[in-house]
């Protein structure tokens, strides 16, 4: 029986959020309808989440095709005879930005083997009948500016490293979420004594490679875990980034204790 004594403990449940996923879209096929600044930033953070794209449009901008010849990426046009088509959709990259179709969009454009859709064009018509072919498909999609269409939004995202930090407004204040975005980015790029020094970065690789020694040499899950954890609270991060290997060795063999980082520094000297 529950001991309504710890209910106090409980996080509160505040309602309204979106619910924050890293979504995996590696080697997925992806669908961006239009070809504008819009297009592009879609682009930017699909190929940086290793997704094939596939764009219709009967315009594309200057950054969109930079993006497809950087891809080695291949453009069908309404001239190209369905034989040809097929012709080049067999040789096409496997990977990246990897066919333009340069004309309208088709609701024959959207079929079950994509991902995701995205819409990316000020056309009502057009983004309504994207919208209504993905949820026939059952496809997550995402309509620019128009939230109600939207399965899912988009954030703004800070990067350095294997950290990834997301903002979302819920799509309210997009523009603000890049300014808080900003600022986290700098809190996290500061080391203890306000120096900008990306020791958080490091820090997350040297947890990483300390992670896959502890998983080696550690058989108990729950044990490594706890381990692990209690060296990222009471350490410093400065510490844990300037952990060499044979620190790391020399640490595990302390386990389950969690000494200093100074010890472990001064012992393996």
């Amino acid at each position: 029986m529950s001991n309504e004594n710890n209910q106090t403990e409980y996080p509160e449940i505040i309602s309204g959020g979106g619910l924050m996923l890293a979504w995996q879209v590696k080697n997925k096929e992806v669908l961006i309808v239009g070809g504008g600044s819009v297009a592009a930033q879609r682009i930017v953070s699909l190929l940086s989440a290793d997704a094939n794209i596939t764009l219709v449009s009967p315009e594309i901008n200057d950054e969109c095709l930079f993006r497809l010849k950087e891809c080695g990426g291949i453009t069908i046009t309404n001239d190209d005879s369905e034989e040809n088509q097929l012709a080049r959709l067999s040789i096409k990259p496997k990977t990246g930005f990897h066919t333009f179709i340069h004309r309208g969009f088709r609701e024959s454009d959207i079929h079950a083997g994509f991902a995701l859709v995205f819409t990316c064009v000020n056309e009502p018509v057009v983004s309504r009948l994207a919208y209504d072919t993905s949820k026939k498909y059952k496809i997550p999609v995402n309509v620019a500016d128009v939230p109600p269409l939207c399965d899912f939004y988009f954030g703004a995202v800070w990067r350095e490293g294997s950290i990834q930090v997301m903002v979302s407004t819920g799509g309210k204040a997009p523009g603000l979420a890049r300014v808080i975005r900003s600022k986290i980015g700098t809190a996290l790029t500061e080391s203890e004594d306000g120096e900008q020094d990306g020791g958080m970065v490091a820090a997350v690789e040297s947890i990483g490679r300390l992670r896959a020694l502890v998983k080696e040499h550690i058989p108990d899950v729950k044990g490594r875990m706890k381990f692990v954890r209690e060296i990222c609270d009471t350490w410093t991060i400065s510490e844990i980034a300037r952990m060499k290997k044979n620190e790391m060795i020399h640490l595990i063999k302390k386990y389950p204790e969690v000494p200093a980082y100074s010890l472990i520094y001064e012992e393996t000297q």
